[in-house]
């Protein structure tokens, strides 16, 4: 039975007119029960908290490692193309060799027509507007929202 239905249950257990307990026993039992199912989802709930943080950390540990592997990558292969300086190589187990291509360098982006340049949106500065609303500033479509948040400890 889940928590809904219980709710359910234990309002049999009370006559809605005169709000009458009918059966004490049947709703200390059906209230139990209930905290022992907000109890347990609330372990769950927990649990998949303490596991996401861990996957977390391991991310942010695999992460480090890939990127000492990438850095470590290129420089070997800085070091290669030093040692080869443009000349090809092969053997059974690698082919070493160059190919051309070319990228765009700009020196001065505020010399370039507005046609070749990308603005990003503006974005609000969340934390300095609810200081300044909270100081008695007015800012039309700007407002604190109240929330409930949950702690399950």
């Amino acid at each position: 039975m889940n928590i809904y239905e219980i709710d359910s249950q234990i309002l049999s257990c009370i006559d809605e007119e005169t709000g009458e307990i009918l059966d004490v026993e049947r709703l200390e039992k059906l209230i139990q029960d209930k905290n022992n199912k907000i109890e347990s989802v609330a372990c769950w709930y927990k649990n998949t908290v303490a596991e996401a943080e861990a996957i977390k950390a391991e991310i942010s540990n695999l992460k480090a490692r890939k990127e000492r592997d990438e850095k470590l990558a290129e420089n070997l292969k800085r070091y290669i193309s030093d040692v080869l300086d443009g000349e090809k190589f092969k053997t059974a187990k690698v082919a070493i060799s160059y190919r051309k291509s070319s990228s765009v360098e700009v020196d001065d982006v505020y010399r370039l027509p507005d046609e070749f340049l990308t603005y990003k949106s503006p974005e609000p500065k969340k934390s300095l507007l609810k200081s300044a609303i909270d100081s008695g500033q007015k800012f039309e479509g700007v407002r604190i929202v109240e929330k409930m948040n949950i702690q399950i400890k």
